[in-house]
């Protein structure tokens, strides 16, 4: 080989031991523990036999086969003296990898608790199936920031912890904006459920349409102002009360067409009201003005409605001259307290509209037997309110507030053997089946002579004196003698035992 070619070729060796040299130069100062920190220069580490030459940890680490596997235990002491951070014997310091076993651990949370204020909002809602955020916070927020009562609905509507939602969000759109609607889940049922007691509670399949949304909620308000609230703490349950969706009921009836002489009918209204301490039940149809009012062909009309109720009613469910003199309302309500059919609207044209629809429908002879009132959401709260409290809202009421009143009177200890041994009841006064009959029967015929006696006036052109219309009496004593016909006929006597 010349000489040349051999001198260029000790040259490029010579140039790769020197770039060889300078590369490994700077790989010992990164990796070398000869370094000073904090002014200490640092020892040389001790090595395991048959690891001189290892590559799996960095240079002057020790790989250990003790504590947490190969790579050692993650707390041990720093290799350098002076360097406030240990290292992690994987290659860097505990501050790469967040703070090693010295992070405190997380605290598992408890999960959501359901206070008592939430499970007597599951009842409400469980009783009146939905309600608007304006009227959970009027209920169960009362005085309160709006801010509290959003966070509180916010977590019961999400899953918390593995825990299901309670409530769920819906809505519907008014000229005036989006009204925010709430109602339970499944789990919220049973939460409802468990908090209500044996109360009849059904879950349904499937929320209503935005449409009725709004009839529901109107409905729920009719429902809230006959709750007591002091305006400073969470409502409670009623007590004295009962309010039961129509849906949840199952009110079956009959009714007689020329197509079909006995088609099978299920009432629903949209609430039934019960008053225990008053015996009284109400049957409440809201009335919102978008159905007709005199169309007997559409179901949903007030006149249809006033033909279903007076079969309910007064129909007979059974056989009649079998000695069956049971209705379809006696049997779906054993108790016999009497019924109301309550039209309640939101206007006054629609209040008076369905008033004299009333007259003309019981002019006609339906329907005699049935008391039918008509009135406005404002007005129907407050004579209701009075009827359940004995006084108007934000008064003291006569009893303390949670305390039930006295459902009833005492019982007679003997029964009565002869007429002069009847004990009457406080404040009501008893009379024979039979006597309201024979009355009922003297007023018919009074009404009828003095009728007769006008003609004859008139047709001798004398003067006609001034009488006293009993016609509005004879049809209330119409009604108390047909009940007392139907009590007689139900045990096949003609006279009260």
């Amino acid at each position: 080989m010349n000489t040349p070619l051999r001198e260029a070729i000790q040259r490029e060796i010579g140039t790769r031991k020197e770039l060889r040299a300078a590369s490994a130069t700077e790989k010992s100062a990164e990796s070398s523990p000869e370094l000073e920190f904090h002014g200490t220069t640092a020892q040389p580490a001790s090595q395991a036999p048959f690891q001189a030459e290892t590559r799996s940890a960095p240079e002057g680490q020790e790989v250990s086969g003790k504590g947490q596997g190969a790579l050692g235990t993650a707390g041990a002491p720093a290799r350098f003296l002076g360097h406030p951070l240990p290292t992690t014997r994987s290659g860097g310091r505990e501050i790469a990898t967040a703070r090693g076993d010295n992070k405190p651990k997380r605290k598992r949370r408890a999960g959501r608790k359901l206070t008592e204020r939430d499970k007597e909002l599951t009842g409400f809602l469980g009783i009146s199936r939905y309600l608007s955020r304006e009227q959970i916070e009027r209920l169960m927020f009362p005085g309160r920031v709006k801010s509290r009562s959003s966070i509180r609905l916010g977590q019961l509507t999400k899953q918390v912890e593995g825990q299901p939602a309670i409530l769920k969000e819906l809505g519907y759109a008014t000229n005036e904006g989006w009204t925010n609607v709430f109602a339970l889940t499944g789990h919220g049922y049973l939460v409802a459920q468990e908090w209500l007691g044996k109360r009849l509670l059904k879950v349904p399949r499937h929320d209503v349409s935005p449409q009725f949304l709004k009839h529901s909620i109107l409905l729920s308000e009719l429902f809230l102002g006959l709750v007591a609230q002091d305006g400073k703490h969470p409502a409670k349950i009623p007590q004295n009360f009962r309010w039961i969706l129509g849906e949840y009921l199952d009110l079956p009836f009959s009714e007689y067409t020329d197509e079909d002489r006995n088609q099978r009918r299920r009432l629903q209204p949209d609430a039934v009201l019960e008053i225990a301490s008053q015996r009284a039940r109400f049957f409440v149809e809201l009335e919102t003005g978008s159905a007709t009012i005199w169309d007997q062909e559409k179901l949903t009309s007030t006149l249809a409605k006033l033909n279903r109720y007076s079969e309910f009613l007064t129909g007979y469910a059974g056989n009649v001259h079998h000695g069956d003199s049971s209705t379809f309302y006696s049997r779906a309500f054993p108790d016999a307290w009497p019924a109301e059919v309550l039209f309640v609207t939101l206007s006054a044209h629609r209040r008076d509209s369905i008033h004299a629809a009333q007259k003309k429908w019981k002019a006609r002879g339906e329907g005699e037997d049935i008391l039918v009132r008509s009135m406005m959401l404002q007005e129907a709260s407050l004579a209701l309110y009075k009827k359940i409290h004995g006084c108007s809202p934000g008064a003291e009421p006569p009893h303390p507030l949670g305390t039930k009143p006295s459902t009833g009177t005492k019982e007679v200890p003997d029964a009565a053997t002869t007429e002069q041994e009847e004990r009457l009841r406080p404040g009501r006064v008893a009379v024979r089946g039979e006597q309201l009959i024979r009355l009922e029967s003297l007023l018919r015929e009074v009404q009828e002579v003095m009728a007769a006696m006008k003609g004859q006036l008139i047709a001798a052109k004398l003067p006609v004196p001034p009488a006293p219309d009993v016609s509005a009496l004879a049809s209330a004593w119409r009604i108390y003698a047909a009940r007392a016909r139907r009590a007689l006929a139900a045990f096949g006597i003609n006279e009260a035992v």
